[in-house]
Parts: structure tokens; sequence; C-alpha cells
């Protein structure tokens, strides 16, 4: 056999086994797509009737399926998040009345009291790139950064006359949602974080099987129902317009809907050292708020162009308590 026919034998041989291992590799018809699926994954669409753009952020983890939905467009509120197709948040029955501080997780800023009490909830926030290298980023995080820039007429600069720069940083991964926030003052000096984020969560079951845990007793506001502060308190138990905590180092708290199955855990930075509790009776939801001590600047190294910052994060853990609860 010439050497010339011995290389075509060997040629046709190697092409038939590369057909059969990918023959083998394909799935069968009907079988669906062999491509795994992405761990996060950010989505955008147009809201139909406001002409705005919703962002929905996405992740798979040991948890199950996590989405958050953003606009910035609306106070950059959160206003949309779901562990396994179940809803933890309140939204609005449309997007045009998301705006304000009724629906999903208002920003409050200027917060705690003062003239400019939460204004940012109701303003339109730009979606800005993002400060980091892509390469260093987390494959396994959806990430949104949203801004405020606050400069001679802006509507916030005609109560807070300074200009600075408000940055909202939505990262959703395997295990929940962190938000960091940043203000950046301008050369003029810093310009203190004084923020608050209250999402409203729904009351998932029964207020009797909702159950709630502060590892400290409330600083105002009424008398907590446990003696023991680290102990557990149904819902059902609390009508409080609103109960104040200085959470102290350990900065975490709990809810845990036990007939449905759900945990969410709550932690902050030493920015936000207090969080408030609001339960009223005739509501179907219930505010669990993180707040900066009014006043203070939590200063971190220069930043922007030459002016102090100042930031603070909160994480929402979820925790899948019970694979046998799902959504109705």
């Amino acid at each position: 056999m010439s050497a010339q026919r011995t290389r075509g034998l060997a040629l046709a041989r190697a092409r038939a086994a590369a057909g059969a291992l990918a023959a083998a590799l394909l799935p069968a018809a009907g079988s669906g797509c062999a491509t795994p699926r992405r761990e996060a994954w950010v989505r955008v669409d147009t809201d139909p009737e406001t002409g705005w753009k919703v962002y929905t952020l996405g992740s798979e983890g040991p948890q199950g399926t996590l989405a958050a939905r953003i606009v910035p467009e609306a106070g950059s509120n959160l206003f949309s998040l779901k562990v396994d197709g179940v809803e933890l948040l309140k939204g609005p029955p449309s997007l045009k009345e998301l705006p304000g501080t009724r629906y999903g997780t208002p920003i409050l800023y200027p917060a705690c009291g003062g003239e400019a009490d939460g204004i940012a909830c109701s303003l339109p926030w730009k979606v800005c790139p993002p400060r980091e290298d892509e390469r260093s980023r987390d494959p396994r995080e959806a990430v949104l950064e949203t801004c405020l820039e606050v400069k001679p007429g802006h509507p916030l600069y005609e109560r807070l006359p300074r200009e600075h720069r408000l940055d909202a940083r939505f990262a959703l991964g395997r295990e929940g949602l962190r938000l960091d926030l940043k203000v950046t003052g301008s050369d003029a000096g810093p310009i203190p974080l004084e923020v608050a984020v209250g999402p409203r969560f729904l009351v998932l079951g029964e207020r009797g099987q909702t159950f709630f845990e502060v590892p400290v007793r409330p600083r105002e506001g009424l008398a907590w129902a446990a003696q023991d502060p680290k102990e557990p308190v149904s819902l059902a138990r609390l009508t409080l317009d609103e109960a104040l905590w200085e959470l102290g180092a350990e900065r975490s708290a709990r809810f845990e809907a036990r007939d449905k199955g759900i945990e969410v855990r709550v932690t902050t930075s030493e920015a936000f050292p207090r969080l408030a509790l609001q339960t009223p009776r005739s509501k179907d939801h219930f505010c669990l708020e993180s707040r900066t001590r009014p006043g203070e600047a939590h200063g971190l190294p220069a930043g922007g162009s030459g002016g102090a910052a100042a930031a603070g994060s909160i994480t929402w853990r979820i925790k899948r308590t019970s694979r046998d609860a799902r959504k109705e």
C-alpha cells in the first residue's frame, strides 16, 4: 500500500472518530440546548407605559434563582426581589407610581428628618459606567451602578447647595443582594452620608408565622414583645409605628416566613448603625429600614474630583429554609 493511500485512510478514520465524538456530545433531538446556564446576568427592558428602563439582575446559587428589578429613573428603586419566583417586596400596580416612599426599596437621601428628607427617591438617577475593571468583577454577580450628580439647577441642589455625587451599586450574587452607597463631595469638603434604605417586605404567609430577630433591645419605640432580645418574635405580636435599634458591633437582624420557608438576614457596614422596624397591622407589608446616624460623615480616602468620600453598604442574604415551600 502506497504512503499516500495510507495517509488518506488515516485521515478518513480520524474524521469518522471526530464525527462520532461530536454526535455523542450533542443533545438528542428535543432534549434542549446543552449550553450551561450562566450564574449571573443582566437584562434591560422598557416599560411601555412610562418609557423607563427596567434592569433585571439574575443569579443562580445554592438558594435557587434570585432576581432583582430596578428602575433608575424612578429613584433608583429596587422594586422587586424574588427567590425561585416568590416575590419578597411590595411593588406598585403601575411603574408610574413607583417614585416616592410607598413601594419597593426607596433610597431616602438626605435622610433622618432634614428639610430635604428623602427627595432622592423621587428623582431620576443615571446609569453609570462601572468604576471597576470588568475583568476584576466576580462573574457570579450581576451588577448595576447608578448615580445622582448634584449641581446647580438640580432639584437636590436647591435644598443642599453643594456640588456632590451619590452613587448606588447593586450587586446580586449567589446568596443575596448587596447595596453600596457612596457620597463624594467637592473640594469644599466632605458631605455626610445621611441615608435611610427601607425595603417594603411583603407578609408572605400568616402574620403569626413571620418572626423577627434583632440582637439588642429597641432604643426607641414601643416595648419589645420578648424578654430576651435574641428570642424571635412573631409579627402577630407586633404593631409598631416604629421601633429603633442601635445595632452595635453585630449590625445584623433577620426575619423568617416559616410557613413559606424563606429567611432574610440584613447586615450592614459601620456606616449604618441604626435599624428601624415598622409593622402596621393594617398593611400587607412591613418595613425594615437601615439608617446612618444623622450628621456623621463616615469618611474614606479622597475620591471623585478631589473631594472626600463617605460610604456604606447593606446586604440582604436570602435563605431557603424549606424546599417544600413553593409559590402557590
